[in-house]
């Protein structure tokens, strides 16, 4: 029985570190198409506060807004998230957004609804009242899987609609909405 679950463990083990040398992918985000690894990028987006000031303090809504009504990047319902085993701080500047580093693993992400108005999409974090954010984060589902030391398969299954990827990082102390990894997951109803 011992010689059994050490030959099982074994090979999950060989199994999941051939899986990262077959693989030949930079550090990113991946959309997963049978044995196809299509890459996603990040679109950049600007903060917008709407609302006004009392004594000093801001009240009101704060909202990134992101150009275009859908996004270019391919979306299959599964991506796959290399991270760097050589980096350890995330890098954001000048519109470059890197967050794929040793440290960083999918319970460090969410994916958050996009609407859509006229030619832009607008994510809403949340309500500032007297200098402080009530925002409450709220992660559409997806299950992840660690396939290598620094490789996870994420799946998900999301209504029709606009979608966006964020991270958060310690060195950055928050999610970053600034630059997302957004997608459409398409409306496949065919009417008759």
């Amino acid at each position: 029985m011992k010689k059994s679950i050490f030959a099982a463990l074994f090979l999950a083990l060989f199994s999941m570190n051939m899986f990262a040398q077959e693989i030949d992918l930079k550090p990113g985000l991946y959309a997963v198409n049978g044995d196809e690894y299509l890459p996603l990028s990040n679109t950049s987006g600007k903060s917008v506060n709407s609302g006004s000031s009392f004594f000093g303090f801001e009240i009101g809504k704060k909202q990134y807004e992101y150009k275009g009504k859908t996004s270019e990047n391919p979306f299959t319902g599964t991506f796959l998230m290399v991270c760097d085993p050589n980096k350890e701080n995330v890098k954001f500047a000048w519109g470059k957004y890197e967050p794929f580093v040793k440290s960083m693993t999918p319970d460090n992400m969410l994916i958050i609804p996009l609407k859509v108005e006229k030619k832009k999409r607008i994510y809403e974090e949340g309500t500032t009242i007297m200098g402080i954010n009530t925002t409450s984060y709220e992660r559409d589902p997806f299950t992840w899987e660690k396939i290598s030391d620094y490789a996870y398969l994420i799946t998900t299954e999301l209504q029709p609609g606009e979608y966006g990827i964020v991270f958060k990082a310690a060195e950055l102390g928050n999610y970053e909405f600034t630059a997302i990894f957004d997608f459409t997951v398409p409306d496949e109803t065919i009417e008759e």
